[in-house]
């Protein structure tokens, strides 16, 4: 089956993209023709090659398509984007994929959620907050200092444990 359905025989269709079939993907691309992959175009045949000049796939054009049988009929297909898909999709932009998924599952929901540098807060500040603010902020001649009383603050923030 292949990732949507369909009988690919690499076993990881239905859809589901899971831990076990990133697992197969990751095995299959690291079985095929490594590096990017690019269309070349002739007419009504398409090819797929890797920058090396390894030939990955190819369609067949008038002169093979007896060869090949008349299965392999390209009449009314668009293979110039399903060539496109297919090079797009080479092993180092799964590969690439694939890590991305595995980072991201790695990571709690709020690691996910909120950029570094940033730090999650209520929306009105609690007691704390606003007694961080005043006690550490103002300087000695009773002027308060704006920065100084905003990091207290999320310093002070429920969950912040003082990190900022």
């Amino acid at each position: 089956m292949g990732i949507t359905g369909g009988d690919s025989g690499n076993g990881v269709g239905d859809g589901v993209v899971n831990k076990e079939k990133r697992e197969k993907l990751r095995e299959l691309a690291l079985e095929a023709t490594p590096g990017e992959w690019k269309v070349a175009s002739d007419l009504p045949a398409y090819a797929i090659y890797t920058d090396s000049g390894r030939r990955v796939v190819q369609t067949p054009n008038q002169n093979n398509r007896k060869q090949w049988g008349p299965s392999y009929d390209t009449h009314g297909i668009d293979r110039h984007s399903d060539a496109a898909y297919i090079a797009a999709a080479n092993p180092t932009t799964l590969l690439a994929l694939l890590d991305r998924i595995d980072e991201l599952e790695g990571m709690t929901p709020t690691e996910r959620a909120v950029p570094e540098g940033y730090v999650l807060v209520p929306v009105e500040p609690t007691f704390e907050m606003l007694d961080a603010a005043s006690t550490e902020s103002v300087n000695k001649n009773g002027v308060m200092n704006m920065i100084r009383a905003y990091k207290a603050m999320l310093a002070a923030a429920p969950g912040a444990g003082g990190d900022v």
